[in-house]
């Protein structure tokens, strides 16, 4: 690789490191080692890739997304097991007394125990675009899927969510 790439590929890693990171982290259940070993092979194959990434398809945001969606699909297709999310945290500029973390705490964790039980699409889709804080567009991008069927997928996530909160 071209030093200059590589040094192109660095700054996005350091951009990028702990977003794909947090996002796995919450798609394998907060399983710190396996995070760490998915958010490794992740990067190394944007690396060995990164000669044919084109900024003009689309940006690398998303195309590492897309490498860490499609590495954690392959990876619990070969566990055959069930991807669970971690509890989000909820992370204000102001600190808030004991009392009021405590309420946000035992808010979030009934909402990520509302979310475990929702299917693993739905699961998905609410990371990518709460936790993550992506546009749809860039879920669309990620997930393959038409920007009619992200909207209808979210709405159709926060209902069912809505439902098993209520």
């Amino acid at each position: 690789m071209r030093p200059d790439l590589y040094q192109h590929f660095q700054s996005y890693y350091k951009k990028y490191l702990e977003k794909i990171y947090n996002y796995l982290f919450y798609r394998t259940g907060y399983d710190k080692a396996t995070t760490e070993d998915l958010c490794s092979a992740v990067f190394l194959k944007a690396l060995e890739n990164f000669e044919s990434f084109d900024e003009n398809k689309s940006s690398f945001q998303s195309w590492i997304y897309a490498i860490a969606h499609n590495h954690l699909i392959d990876f619990y297709r070969a566990k055959k097991e069930t991807v669970q999310l971690e509890a989000v945290e909820n992370s204000l500029g102001e600190t808030p007394d004991l009392a009021q973390k405590m309420d946000r705490e035992n808010e979030t964790e009934v909402i990520m125990q509302a979310i475990q039980v929702l299917p693993d699409n739905y699961r998905e889709l609410l990371t990518l675009k709460y936790v993550q804080e992506l546009s749809n567009t860039e879920i669309c991008e990620i997930t393959g899927k038409s920007a009619v069927s992200v909207r209808v997928t979210l709405h159709r996530a926060l209902s069912a969510l809505k439902e098993k909160l209520l």
